[in-house]
């Protein structure tokens, strides 16, 4: 816990130092003048993502979780975020989805495949997003030399695709090979066998998650590049707002990179990488003061205000639990 919080004030303080480097005194002036109704409608923006996620996340569980208001959904949604925000990686979503939706019934097996489909809708319009990207850099005859910041991602995300739909095509021979490799680890046979039963019981789960009716997928589907379309748009309004213009299409780009060298910085939401990144990619094309005060309100907008309105839904819903967590480990 100690090094979480230590990890989670390290972030903030690169978060926060960083857009202050580059764009000096002068970004004070920035920001006091910027527009508090934009603002306020960028934090409306997140509010409305946090609910089309709601309602995502109630189709795919197909009534498996009992009458799932829109209202606790919204909690869920938000608590899973929150510890997104506040793990390296964000590898305390998947845990807090898990435990919140055991709580109503839903197997682990089931709960990891209704995350695993709902990061597939996500990769799956990353992808079609870039392709459109790729067509406007051509279309509207845009610097090529810079496509390889659409050409390097896009190529991820297709080795990504192709690598997940060998594991599902062949996946008895992946049990095989990896129990073989648990085995001269000296995995105790029982620790095996229960590992690769985990895995089948996740594999069916997923199958029944993807089963559900075509209409229902598309509907998740629509509802995730909803969802994208509106946080994506965040940083575009920041640089609108300070009365520099940059096409929506670069913004995109310029985040989903960024968040791609968060990861890289293994700490809480990408803090540091995302900031150094971000501001690198628009400091040529509006300006260093502006570019950091850009990035600065972006990452309040998506980061700061998951943090501050997450924190206590988190522990309202979760809290009891990972005390009790907590309390097991020492």
């Amino acid at each position: 816990m100690k090094r979480l919080v230590i990890l989670l004030v390290i972030g903030l303080l690169a978060a926060i130092s960083i857009p202050f480097l580059f764009g000096g005194r002068a970004l004070f002036g920035e920001l006091a003048a910027f527009p508090l109704q934009l603002l306020a409608l960028m934090l409306l923006l997140i509010v409305i993502c946090w609910n089309i996620n709601a309602l995502r996340l109630r189709l795919l569980l197909a009534g498996r979780a009992g009458r799932l208001g829109q209202t606790r959904a919204v909690g869920i949604v938000m608590s899973t975020e929150f510890a997104i925000c506040a793990t390296p990686g964000g590898t305390g979503g998947l845990l807090t989805l898990l435990g919140l939706l055991a709580r109503r019934g839903v197997r682990p097996a089931q709960a990891s495949a209704i995350f695993a489909v709902d990061q597939l809708t996500d990769l799956l319009f990353f992808l079609s997003a870039l392709i459109g990207v790729a067509l406007y850099v051509v279309i509207e005859a845009i610097d090529l030399n810079l496509g390889w910041l659409v050409g390097l991602p896009s190529l991820l995300l297709v080795c990504g695709f192709i690598l997940l739909w060998l594991v599902i095509r062949h996946y008895g021979r992946l049990l095989q090979v990896t129990g073989g490799w648990l085995e001269r680890f000296k995995v105790r046979r029982k620790a095996r066998f229960g590992f690769a039963r985990r895995l089948l019981h996740f594999r069916n789960a997923l199958i029944e998650t993807l089963r559900l009716p075509r209409l229902t997928l598309l509907s998740v589907f629509a509802l995730c590049c909803a969802h994208w379309m509106l946080r994506y748009s965040i940083l575009y309004l920041a640089v609108k707002g300070l009365d520099a213009h940059i096409d929506w299409a670069w913004t995109f780009l310029v985040q989903m990179l960024s968040m791609a060298a968060g990861q890289l910085s293994f700490l809480p939401g990408g803090a540091g990488g995302a900031e150094l990144t971000s501001t690198a990619l628009l400091a040529p094309l509006i300006g260093k003061q502006s570019a950091a005060a850009a990035v600065l309100i972006w990452r309040f907008v998506t980061y700061y205000f998951y943090l501050i309105a997450g924190a206590p839904v988190f522990l309202a819903l979760a809290g009891r639990a990972f005390a009790k967590l907590l309390s097991r480990r020492r």
